[in-house]
């Protein structure tokens, strides 16, 4: 596992740096623009550049469109920056 890997909270799957990632990652990854993804969710190309930038958090529609055209490898936990540990230590 590497350093920067998240843990699944859904599924229990094997944590991965694959598996769930961050938006800016996503699009690195799928050589997208903010503009391009900003059109496959229906949202405004400002709305995704603030939630790129840690601006703003995405609301739930855009939370789930971000969740759906991803296939689910950006989630609502990676904008919350929730973790395995940080719910462990709660209980």
């Amino acid at each position: 596992m590497t350093a920067d890997a998240k843990s699944c909270l859904t599924c229990n799957c094997i944590p991965c740096k694959y598996v769930h990632m961050t938006l800016n990652d996503f699009l690195a990854e799928k050589e997208m623009t903010g503009p391009q993804f900003a059109a496959r969710v229906s949202a405004s190309p400002s709305t995704i550049w603030r939630i790129r930038q840690g601006k703003t958090f995405p609301g739930w529609k855009t939370m789930d469109a971000i969740s759906r055209v991803t296939d689910g490898r950006v989630t609502p936990n990676d904008f919350a920056s929730i973790s395995d540990s940080s719910i462990k230590a709660a209980e």
